[in-house]
């Protein structure tokens, strides 16, 4: 055997061993991830073999992070394309594969507020979110806040109020702005004429006591003789 041969009969053997690793690994993170949805799934109360459906995972990984159905679709959006039989055309391939980054981010988003992570937990499963959502079924220590309130619309809720509350700053401060009519000079008021001072009341005299005439009996002047 010659030393080119040796050579490539080396080359092919690394790259045969690699290329077992690497299955071997893929084997190891499949599991791995099944394994840590069905135990997250059963956490947040559904069925653990849901976790192993594909695309279906998905949509019932998004009722658990209380975003609204559309983030599904833009999730899937490149298996949508496929589906269709647009995947011949690459902007559209592209604009897809976008699409379906931030479909994840706004589920990844919600369920950080479900399971009060951090703002770096969502950050970094933003780029490893396949390995972090996982360890939440794994973990003992992560609980599932059901009742946590959060928005359907993920963070385009907070755009959304930001424009709003822009729009609300801009309608009040040019309302601020506007000139204000001008004064109308008010007219002289009449001078108030001086009060005549009224005529005393007189008060009546009292009217003298009406004596009532009694008639006095006469006495008879032949019995005062007798």
């Amino acid at each position: 055997m010659s030393s080119e041969d040796a050579i490539a009969t080396g080359l092919l053997a690394t790259l045969g061993i690699f290329a077992i690793f690497v299955v071997l690994l893929a084997i190891a993170f499949c599991v791995f991830a099944i394994v840590g949805n069905w135990k997250l799934f059963k956490k947040c109360g559904q069925d653990g073999w849901k976790a192993i459906i594909p695309y279906y995972n998905t949509y019932v990984l998004t009722e658990i992070a209380g975003c609204h159905w559309y983030w599904f679709l833009l999730s899937c959006a490149p298996a949508i394309i496929v589906f269709v039989g647009l995947n011949n055309n690459l902007s559209l391939t592209s604009i897809c594969g976008l699409l379906s980054i931030v479909g994840q981010v706004g589920i990844y988003y919600n369920l950080s507020k479900k399971f009060k992570k951090p703002t770096s937990w969502f950050v970094l499963s933003i780029f490893f979110g396949e390995i972090l959502v996982p360890i939440l079924g794994y973990s003992s220590k992560e609980q599932y806040y059901k009742e946590e309130v959060v928005s359907e619309h993920s963070f385009l809720d907070k755009i959304i109020n930001k424009d709003e509350t822009t729009n609300t700053q801009n309608t009040s401060t040019s309302q601020s702005v506007q000139p204000s009519a001008p004064v109308q000079p008010s007219e002289p008021s009449t001078p108030v004429q001086p009060e005549v001072p009224s005529t005393p009341v007189e008060t009546p005299t009292p009217a003298a006591p009406v004596q009532d005439n009694i008639e006095m009996p006469q006495v008879n002047s032949d019995n005062q003789n007798n």
